[in-house]
């Protein structure tokens, strides 16, 4: 229990420092994958238009990776 209260507490601490989207999302994936033991994670947020997400890699996520990867509209596979 004390380990998770000291990574949501790091999270916390790195939001309250964040005053973009973009940070936030880095933010967010770092801390989590430290909280997880990961070297690398990423978020995807819904455009406005609901139709499609854009991925936010967080740190140590490789730069293939990145331009491999594509998310295809919501509804087609």
């Amino acid at each position: 229990a004390r380990t998770r209260a000291e990574a949501l507490q790091r999270v916390t601490a790195a939001l309250a420092r964040t005053p973009t989207a973009a940070e936030v999302a880095e933010a967010a994936v770092t801390e989590a994958g430290r909280a997880v033991g990961a070297i690398s994670g990423t978020i995807s947020l819904l455009e406005e238009d609901g139709r499609y997400f854009t991925l936010l890699p967080g740190p140590g996520m490789p730069e293939d990776v990145v331009a491999a990867t594509s998310t295809p509209p919501l509804g087609r596979r």
